[in-house]
């Protein structure tokens, strides 16, 4: 064999060994961003099972969030604390994938499904009433303000009219 063929032959053999590389490292991003996919979706998940976990651990909370989303007048001052918190941890929540969002790392069809949850939320008149009075993460409150629209107040363990 000459060198000219021993050339040839190696730089076919450079040339597969570069597609079987590509191919491997198309196949391994492939499985690393389902899997970092996987990790933010139940990250995003946890979360919001968490304070719902809360909420419903303890059996005053539930018709106390309602009250405080739907009549945040009725409440005691004590109770405007609680609220507070939960308001508090649920704003976190949401800015916390909101940031996910911004960054790039949130397709944004998901985002605009949790931005209507928040805008539901914020948009009750206790959750305004928290907004107004805790102007902490103005951006997300200006991202979810052109949900509001889309969104009606949702309350727990009240059934909604659909007429």
């Amino acid at each position: 064999m000459d060198i000219e063929a021993f050339t040839a032959v190696a730089e076919l053999i450079g040339v597969v060994a570069i597609i079987v590389t590509l191919i491997y490292l198309a196949i391994e991003i492939r499985q690393n961003t389902a899997t970092v996919n996987t990790a933010r979706y139940d990250a995003i998940t946890a979360g919001f099972n968490e304070i719902n976990c809360t909420i419903i651990s303890d059996p005053e909370l539930p018709p106390l969030f309602n009250r405080g989303m739907l009549e945040p007048d009725s409440l005691t001052s004590d109770e405007k604390a609680r609220m507070a918190f939960i308001f508090r941890a649920y704003y976190n929540q949401y800015y916390k994938v909101y940031r996910l969002y911004s960054s790039g790392g949130l397709p944004k069809r998901e985002w605009e499904t949790y931005a209507k949850q928040c805008a539901q939320l914020y948009g009750s008149p206790g959750g305004k009433i928290f907004l107004s009075s805790n102007p902490d993460y103005p951006e997300i409150a200006q991202a979810v303000k052109d949900y509001s629209s889309e969104s009606d107040v949702f309350s727990f363990g009240k059934q909604q009219s659909n007429v």
